[in-house]
């Protein structure tokens, strides 16, 4: 029987001494017990032999090559039992250390009788094979994170949001998985590129506490990035303090980073050693600050316009950073530019729809104004001629009245009637001048004027007309507040409207409170009471004309009195609780500057101010 197996097997080697000795493949051929018999030249070269016969004769299990493999068990089973198999990528280092991924296929050798007599063996070279498949598992990974990062920054048109997600992007596990990463945008109207934001630990020990958590998580890209900014929350300190000192001039050519900028070009800077400036010269300030001098720089350039740059780096594993990497980051940029720009082209339309909401609101405002003023010019012309009318007529019934009644004693029958002619003449006397005083109380004379000295003298009248047993007054104010645009006789006669309308509020008595402080923009003057308050129904009806819920009082105090505040363009508001009082808030706003925006100024002219030269200080 072995002089069978020997016959079958000697065939066997010439046959492939001249059909296989010259394939582009490897074999090789053993005997029943593992010795190696037969090495083609394929394997002869793989293997660099300079002597096959050197391995001719020699167990299969004493090859070091085929050691290395480490499928000694299987080989020795598939003598054994004669049973062939497969072993796939398994790692080879060629004479010249070159790394190689080889397959082995193994099949046993059987007579006619089915007995083993040896195996047949053959070696394929898979290096080329998995170098694609690890090229395209690359991409497809690529592809993974580019897509995943873009439908985050679908999620949002915030620029500072996009930035964020651009970094995590960069420094997450699952994506790019560098260490830190600064991002740069360019200031055009300075010139520079200037640090905006960073993501990264500060050291090994909360680097590794932030991986540990992350990793401690199955998760996407997508839902990485949330939780990579909830974990990274408030320990990027360091990063983003080092982020907004940076501020390298373009005119700065010999910088690297603006090298990279005007070329447009990727860099893998390697102990400060890179493609495009070779050594840089000297000492950089730039790796003192971030620390190393081994980082990449990509450009961030949307539609051939430069927005800034991303610097990013492996300072706490000290990983070194391959030329894939910076590609990869390319790629992630250049997706990333889109998403800046979009979101600054969005915010930008935003500020411009909130400019033109603004004018609008000011038109209709503006537009309302002028709608009230010209219904009240017209009311106020009506009513000036109906109390002319009245007037006259009305001073001679009331003058003859008390003529009569200087004449009568109270004994007599008719005293009482005429007394009360002559007291209701005089009342209506005294409504019809308010209602003559109207009209020009809204046309009010500007001036550089002291709010202190107008509160102090209204205040002064409102004392002389109220008892000290029943209403106190309390002010609370400073004695200097900064100058305004004020007609001083206008404003005080506004405020004593509001303060006997506070007054009148308190019949059993109370607190008239007067507040004034100065607060962003102007100053706020405050008049509360505590008194019956205004409920509900009334209190949006307050400042229309004639409206009023005295018995003695023709509703028109409150009315000029928001006419003048408006006319210094300012505003007056209120606030009431029934049984509890009210407070009016009066603002007055300081003056535009001399060279700035008129439309203080052109407001006050159609309100039907006369607007002096008096913003020459404040």
């Amino acid at each position: 029987m072995e002089t069978e197996k020997n016959s079958a097997l000697k065939s066997l080697m010439e046959c492939a001494q001249t059909h296989l000795h010259y394939l582009p493949l490897g074999v090789f051929i053993t005997d029943s017990s593992g010795q190696i018999c037969y090495v083609n030249s394929f394997l002869q070269h793989l293997w660099g032999l300079s002597d096959p016969q050197s391995y001719q004769q020699k167990n299969v299990l004493e090859n070091e090559k085929i050691r290395s493999w480490g499928i000694e068990k299987k080989i020795s089973q598939a003598i054994e039992k004669g049973e062939g198999f497969v072993g796939e990528r398994l790692e080879y280092f060629s004479p010249n250390q070159k790394p190689l991924f080889l397959s082995l296929k193994v099949a046993s050798l059987k007579d006619n009788q089915n007995n083993t007599f040896g195996l047949l063996c053959f070696v394929t070279n898979e290096t080329e094979k998995v170098k694609l498949e690890k090229e395209l598992k690359e991409k497809v990974y690529q592809f993974s994170v580019i897509k995943q990062a873009g439908n985050a920054f679908c999620g949002t048109m915030k620029t500072e949001r996009i930035l964020e997600i651009i970094l995590t992007g960069v420094t997450c596990g699952q994506g790019l998985g560098f260490n830190r990463a600064f991002l740069l945008l360019l200031n055009e109207s300075k010139n520079l590129l200037e640090g905006k934001m960073a993501v990264g630990p500060s050291n090994h020990s909360e680097a590794q506490k932030i991986w540990n958590e992350l990793s401690s998580k199955e998760q996407t890209l997508e839902e990485a990035l949330k939780s990579y900014k909830d974990v990274s929350q408030k320990k990027d300190i360091v990063v983003n303090q080092i982020v907004k000192s940076l501020k390298i001039p373009l005119e700065n050519e010999q910088n690297i980073v603006v090298q990279a900028v005007k070329q447009r070009k990727s860099v893998n800077l390697q102990n400060g050693l890179s493609a495009i400036g070779g050594k840089e010269k000297g000492f950089d300030p730039l790796f003192e600050l971030l620390g190393t001098d081994s980082f990449a720089i990509v450009p961030i350039i949307a539609r051939e316009k430069v927005l800034g740059v991303i610097l990013a780096d492996n300072l706490i594993t000290g990983k070194k950073i391959e030329g894939e990497d910076v590609k990869f980051l390319q790629i992630f940029a250049n997706h990333a530019s889109s998403a800046i720009e979009n979101a600054k082209l969005y915010e930008n339309l935003e500020l411009q729809v909130r400019k033109l909401e603004e004018l609008n609101r000011n038109l209709t405002e503006n537009t309302q104004k002028m709608i009230r003023f010209e219904k009240l010019s017209v009311m106020g012309q009506i009513t000036s001629k109906v109390a002319h009318q009245l007037r006259n007529p009305l001073t001679v019934i009331g003058g003859f009245a008390k003529s009569i009644l200087r004449k009568m004693t109270p004994e007599d029958s008719n005293y009482k009637y005429i007394k009360i002619i002559a007291e209701e003449s005089e009342r209506v006397e005294k409504i019809l001048d308010q209602v003559l005083n109207y009209t020009p109380s809204s046309i009010v004379n500007l001036s550089k004027g002291d709010l202190i000295q107008a509160l102090e003298h209204a205040v002064s009248s409102i004392k002389e007309k109220v008892d000290p047993d029943l209403i106190r007054i309390e002010k609370n104010f400073p004695q200097v507040l900064p100058k305004v645009p004020l007609d001083s006789e206008q404003f005080s006669h506004a405020l004593v409207d509001i303060m006997r309308n506070g007054i009148a509020a308190m019949p059993e008595g109370g607190v008239l409170k007067i507040d004034a402080s100065e607060k962003e923009g102007g100053i706020e003057i405050k008049i509360s009471d505590t008194g019956i308050g205004i409920s509900e129904k009334d209190l949006k009806h307050i400042f229309d004309p004639f409206f009023t819920t005295k018995e003695k009082s023709n509703g028109l105090g409150l009315t000029v009195a928001s006419e003048i505040i408006k006319s210094h363009g300012g505003e007056i508001k209120v606030e009431s609780q029934e049984k509890q009082g009210s407070t009016f808030s009066i603002f007055i706003p300081f003056p535009p500057p001399l060279a700035g925006d008129p439309p203080l100024a052109e407001n006050h002219l159609k309100l039907g101010v006369k607007y002096e030269n008096h913003l020459s200080s404040r």
